[in-house]
């Protein structure tokens, strides 16, 4: 795949092909897609076939590199816990074709610009060009990490990338990453820092702080929050509920509002309770948002496990109850079981901790098993179609909109502005989308991505067959 910024729109237009042929469908559970089809002269794809074919190589090397490193450190785990996957760890060089070409190279060793325009706001910043067949490693993992809401992880990875001796204008596009990282986390402290390391660095003008974007990132955020994802445990509550748990730990990395739904919970061991309550800790420490149903009935259930002056190989199931009547509370009946607890087992007593905000008991109505109601994430502009907050999932009411949108236009516009994520399945069913529009003769343009989101574009191998512009600082 390859990624690549023009500077001039109208070499871009004088060379625009629009090519035609049948729909591929992209499986975004597994990234995979069929077909095959030759390239016009131009490099824009006859059929866009050929190009999900080479995209669905791409993400089936990705999807090995995840297995084979699953184990190397705990950013590894954390991110095959959240359905991440990780990019290929060959670097490569950068394309040596000119700014603003359009066509293929004649020559092999040079790369196939694909149509990644940069707006980069600063004379020395512009125009960023990767013509490689591949992003550098570290890109497509911060992209991929990123849409998997794993901020703190792509932070990490982009630190170290702005490090390395990287080929060509690579150096700057990491600096530009991370930027927008922390312009899009609101992290204004860590951009001044960093700006300041910049322009040592390239002695030239750093990116600025827009108030106005990160505004309207968080006013997009507020009135569009993601919804919430309902999770019921089983009704034996042991080290076989890995599943569920793992559900809950990856809703909750990805920043989604968790419903716990405790009530068909009939017995509990320790494996299960020490799971649980772990979980529970860990919304405690990072003030995510749960709400808890059944809380009551389980604590029975929960309560009929232990006995006082007992003292099991295992201190699990006391230490659930005693989190569980924080939930719910009660802390009368928390100092009275802590003192049991404390004889039992010959420790200091816990303290008492009000939950945060953040966690709270579910109302009488609320059930696990309802179907939460999807944030809209689109608006349809005189001028284009325009994308918003955070897109989870299969996104078919957005993407449904945008096909109505296009069904009368040949030329499409879509403002990503105040688009600040994208996750892996919906770039998937975007790749979907824009395979079909290309096929029917549409020609999609990107306008003010974020590096991020536009890295993960070029992933899926999107911009093969739309032009993506990146936002300006």
């Amino acid at each position: 795949m390859i990624f690549r910024f023009f500077a001039k729109k109208d070499a871009r237009s004088a060379e625009r092909k629009r090519g035609t042929g049948t729909e591929t469908v992209v499986d975004t559970q597994r990234g995979a897609t069929t077909g095959v089809a030759p390239t016009l002269p131009t490099g824009r794809p006859s059929d866009p076939r050929a190009v999900a074919r080479a995209t669905a190589a791409k993400i089936d090397e990705i999807e090995s590199q995840m297995i084979v490193r699953s184990g190397d450190d705990s950013r590894a785990a954390q991110a095959s816990t959240a359905g991440t996957v990780h990019p290929p760890t060959n670097p490569l060089s950068p394309a040596t074709d000119p700014v603003g070409s359009v066509g293929r190279a004649a020559a092999p060793s040079v790369a196939a610009p694909l149509g990644l325009t940069s707006l980069a706001g600063t004379p020395d910043m512009q125009p960023m060009e990767i013509g490689s067949a591949n992003l550098p490693p570290a890109f497509e993992e911060a992209a991929v990490l990123y849409s998997n809401g794993q901020t703190d992880a792509a932070e990490s990875v982009l630190q170290q990338a702005i490090l390395e001796p990287l080929p060509g204008n690579f150096a700057r596009q990491a600096w530009s990453m991370l930027f927008d990282l922390y312009h899009l986390t609101g992290n204004r402290e860590a951009f001044d820092s960093m700006a300041i390391d910049f322009s040592r660095r390239f002695e030239t003008s750093p990116p600025t702080w827009d108030d106005t974007v990160a505004g309207a990132a968080s006013v997009t955020t507020a009135a569009a929050p993601a919804s919430a994802a309902a999770v019921a445990l089983p009704a034996v509550l042991d080290a076989q509920a890995t599943r569920q748990i793992d559900q809950i730990k990856r809703f909750s990395q990805r920043n989604r509002a968790v419903t716990l739904d405790l009530s068909p919970v009939r017995s509990v061991d320790a494996d299960g309770a020490s799971l649980l309550h772990q979980v529970i800790r860990e919304f405690v420490r990072t003030r995510g948002e749960l709400t808890v149903a059944g809380a009551d009935a389980f604590l029975a259930v929960v309560s009929r496990t232990t006995e006082n002056g007992r003292r099991d190989d295992s201190d699990a199931c006391w230490l659930l109850q005693l989190e569980l009547l924080r939930v719910l509370g009660r802390e009368s009946v928390f100092e009275d079981l802590s003192i049991d607890y404390c004889v039992t087992y010959e420790v200091s007593p816990p303290p008492w901790e009000p939950m945060p905000a953040s966690i709270r008991l579910a109302g009488p109505r609320v059930r696990a098993t309802e179907t939460p109601v999807a944030a809209l994430s689109y608006q349809v502009g005189a001028e284009a179609f325009v994308l918003l907050g955070s897109i989870e999932g299969r996104a078919q009411t957005t993407l449904s909109a945008l096909r109505s949108y296009c069904a009368d236009r040949a030329e499409i516009n879509v403002d990503c502005r105040a688009l600040r994520r994208l996750d892996f399945v919906a770039a998937g069913e975007l790749l979907n989308e824009i395979v079909a529009l290309r096929s029917g003769g549409k020609y999609v343009v990107f306008k003010d991505l974020n590096h991020l989101v536009a890295a993960l574009l070029a992933v899926m191998g999107i911009p093969e067959m739309a032009e993506v512009r990146l936002r300006r600082h």
